[in-house]
């Protein structure tokens, strides 16, 4: 066998092998890993989400889980340049806010899924360089290919071409 040949069948028993012996997650086979990564996207309606958004002209913003959290953080992020907001209720506040045309909006978090990955060592690294295009929160995800009866085959193939076991989680 030339060598092309044998280093491609050797990376074929690699790959399977790591495949076998990675963490599925008690996912069935065949399964790929993806990056979860949180997508903020609006609410339309006032009080539901996820969070609450106070954003203004001068690039600021504030992120809480109620009005009163975010409110708060307001007070102790602007007390000096604003002295007069610590004596305000939460209307007068709020009336104050919208004179200053700050925006306040509520946005609920949306799991997004990216790429397609075999192993999860792959994933890993994908997501350990790459990590400044996700969000804070992003994960390594396993999903299945559901109804792929060729992708499985596939896989089996491929393990039997290389004389090694494909296991079937």
């Amino acid at each position: 066998m030339d060598t092309t040949k044998q280093k491609a069948k050797e990376f074929l028993q690699n790959f399977i092998k790591e495949i076998n012996e990675q963490d599925n997650r008690c996912t069935a086979t065949p399964y790929f890993y993806v990056i979860r990564t949180a997508n903020w996207v609006s609410s339309y309606n006032e009080g539901e989400g996820d969070r609450v958004v106070l954003c203004g002209c001068e690039g600021f913003e504030y992120f809480a889980e109620t009005e009163e959290e975010l409110f708060g953080k307001f007070i102790e992020g602007s007390k000096d340049e604003y002295p007069e907001i610590k004596k305000m209720d939460e209307f007068e506040l709020k009336d104050f806010l919208e004179e200053k045309e700050y925006s306040i909006y509520w946005e609920k978090k949306e799991w997004k899924e990216e790429c397609c990955f075999f192993t999860e060592t792959e994933a890993n690294e994908h997501l350990r360089l790459n990590d400044y295009h996700y969000s804070k929160d992003a994960h390594i995800y396993v999903k299945h290919f559901w109804r792929a009866p060729m992708v499985k085959k596939f896989f089996e193939s491929v393990a039997i071409l290389c004389d090694i076991e494909h296991k079937n989680h």
